[in-house]
């Protein structure tokens, strides 16, 4: 299995907890999640970076989720740290 696969299948554990399983966001249409290696620097968007996102640099490993959110398409990504805190936090 593949670092990115690995790395997909955490997130897959975890993307309820992390996010609350989608509870209340029902305008939420998902389209794609994939873990990818990111060409351009890119924030997290978890809720474990407190008040501001940590922006993390070109060439990371990341899950992106690309979504139509009110009739918009928006991209968010998640590190793997967070993923990581999310796995202790379910254990």
């Amino acid at each position: 299995m593949s670092e990115r696969d690995k790395l997909l299948d955490r997130f897959l554990r975890v993307q309820g907890w992390l996010y609350g399983g989608g509870k209340g966001d029902d305008n939420i249409e998902y389209i794609r999640i994939a873990a990818v290696v990111t060409r351009h620097p890119h924030k997290c968007c978890s809720p474990y970076h407190d008040t501001s996102p940590k922006e993390y640099p070109a060439r990371t490993l990341m899950i992106v989720e690309n979504a139509k959110f009110d009739g918009q398409f928006r991209s968010a990504y998640t590190c793997e740290s967070c993923i990581r805190e999310s796995e202790k936090e379910l254990r």
